[in-house]
């Protein structure tokens, strides 16, 4: 149950990655998962963590980073709805102006239309990424010429196909899921920042 990509989902209706994520994050937080299941009745899930003893350190009150030339255009790819939302609200509380596209047809399309994007802001691999177009494809559209956009690839798992022997692709940043407000503001700037 916690392969990547396993799913009883019907096919479109869900990726199989939520388990395998949690079971990600729960093993890189040191923890482990009890699974307890009664065929034809239920499943219990639990997720068990190791306990702090230290005394809880209340965090520096810092200004939240904004984008330092601002006014870039971020053209943000994702499928769910709320989570598009959450996404385009961070970035415009950073100062980005912000384009939107529930898959890779329309982010293609809204990348023709629009002319100018300085960033291709996508969540998907090429295996879930709903659409005729890949991921890498969409990627390497958008970063070469005329676009030259940069790349940023928010992804709670990593696949061969962003990867290649062990690199990201040229001109492609990762962002680990799940990623802070703060993580997400530092790794746009620097991706904006270094693109040729």
């Amino acid at each position: 149950m916690f392969e990547p990509f396993y799913s009883t989902k019907a096919e479109g209706q869900g990726t199989g990655l939520g388990l395998s994520m949690v079971f990600g994050f729960v093993t890189q937080s040191a923890g482990s998962v009890d699974v307890r299941t009664k065929p034809g009745e239920d499943t219990t899930i639990a997720l068990y963590f190791p306990r702090c003893v230290q005394a809880e350190v209340a965090p520096a009150q810092t200004a939240r980073p904004r984008a330092s030339k601002g006014g870039e255009v971020v053209l943000v790819v994702e499928d769910d709805a709320d989570v598009r939302l959450a996404a385009i609200d961070m970035f415009a509380q950073l100062g980005y102006k912000v384009l939107s596209a529930q898959d890779a047809d329309t982010a293609l399309a809204t990348l023709q239309n629009n002319g100018h994007v300085d960033l291709l802001f996508t969540v998907f691999t090429d295996v879930v990424m709903p659409g005729t177009i890949r991921a890498s494809e969409l990627a390497k559209i958008a970063s070469s010429p005329p676009y030259h956009a940069s790349v940023v690839f928010a992804s709670g798992y990593t696949r061969d196909i962003i990867f290649h022997e062990g690199r990201l692709n040229e001109g492609v940043v990762l962002l680990k899921k799940p990623y802070t407000f703060d993580e997400l503001a530092r790794t746009v700037r620097h991706a904006l920042d270094t693109r040729g």
